[in-house]
């Protein structure tokens, strides 16, 4: 009977021991679970500033995410979005923060062609709600961008670009994530004169041979952009406005679907924003049919009527008279 106790213990040993040699997981591996990797990463004192200093600052390669387990977390979308379909960068942890909802706030370091820096957010259950790109540094010393987070997971991005002789363009933008998971921009602040930039055109030179692929104006600064698709029932189109004296802005890029002969619609894929296109020989009227916060500022809209382009008439180009031609 003596021999009973001996047994348990020497098996409770044997369990203790085997347990105490099971490998703890880490963001490097491709079976992690997200609660896993959500408690990875160390805890930040807010307000918290990603600079030049963090993205430029060596990390060890022990510390880098499993590309294969991260895919799974977020949606394909958004992944390839930000990294592409064959990704080359390497992540790395930052620091996690939450806000006053117990949303989680997942601050991850990207490192390829250029240095960038992305926040992931997700519910206290670990729902993927939305995620932004909040700063980067690159080869070129003319331009940076960083991010300050407040201890109420606000956002401060604040862009600088370098212009010829002293002079540096700044521009802050602050975002906060609403009750619905959108960001929004709370105010845009700039001490350059917003009112008379004018848009580049990044679809100028794409084919416009489809009926209404065009460029509508308001004015200089107001602009839609329309282009053939890859077949009749698409189009892709480029919108940009300032009202205000631009104080609020507005910029969209995408590729719309015909639902009608004169309508199509932009659905966009990683958030509620929607956009309706009507036209006519001659105009195309915009309304937004779900909100489109995360790409304008917050006291404007996508919406109202612009007028098409008129293209310049080619000239004709002369016959040559027999006389004018060359016998051989």
């Amino acid at each position: 009977m003596r021999l009973i106790p001996v047994c348990l213990a020497a098996i409770i040993l044997l369990l203790v021991s085997c347990n105490g040699n099971k490998k703890v997981k880490t963001q490097a591996d491709d079976d992690i679970t997200l609660k896993e990797f959500v408690d990875f990463f160390p805890r930040a004192t807010f307000p918290y500033t990603i600079n030049d200093t963090v993205l430029n600052r060596k990390e060890k390669d022990s510390l880098r995410i499993s590309l294969v387990a991260f895919k799974t977390f977020i949606p394909d979308s958004v992944f390839t979005r930000y990294f592409g379909a064959k990704p080359k960068a390497k992540l790395f942890p930052l620091v996690k923060g939450k806000d006053s909802n117990e949303n989680i706030f997942l601050f991850i370091k990207s490192l390829a062609a250029a240095k960038k820096a992305y926040v992931f957010c997700f519910t206290k259950n670990l729902r993927y709600i939305n995620s932004r790109e909040i700063a980067e540094t690159d080869k070129d010393p003319s331009y940076r961008r960083y991010c300050e987070v407040s201890k109420n997971m606000n956002f401060k991005i604040v862009t600088e670009t370098k212009k010829p002789g002293e002079q540096v363009d700044i521009k802050e933008d602050n975002l906060f994530l609403d009750n619905s998971g959108h960001f929004r921009t709370a105010v845009i602040v700039s001490n350059k004169d917003l009112s008379d930039e004018v848009p580049v055109n990044p679809l100028d030179t794409l084919p416009r041979k489809n009926k209404f692929s065009a460029d509508y104006l308001q004015d200089k600064k107001n602009i839609v952009s329309i282009r053939d698709g890859k077949n009749f029932k698409t189009c892709l189109f480029f919108i940009h406005f300032s009202k205000n004296d631009g104080e609020c802005m507005g910029e969209l890029k995408g590729k719309a679907e015909f639902t009608a002969p004169n309508k199509a619609m932009f659905t966009d894929k990683t958030g509620p924003c929607g956009i309706e296109f009507i036209f006519t020989n001659s105009t195309v009227t915009i309304k937004e049919t779900g909100g489109c916060g995360n790409y304008r500022g917050i006291t404007c809209f996508f919406e109202g009527s612009y007028t098409k382009k008129k293209e310049p008439v080619k000239p004709k180009e002369k016959k040559k008279k027999k006389s004018d031609l060359k016998s051989w």
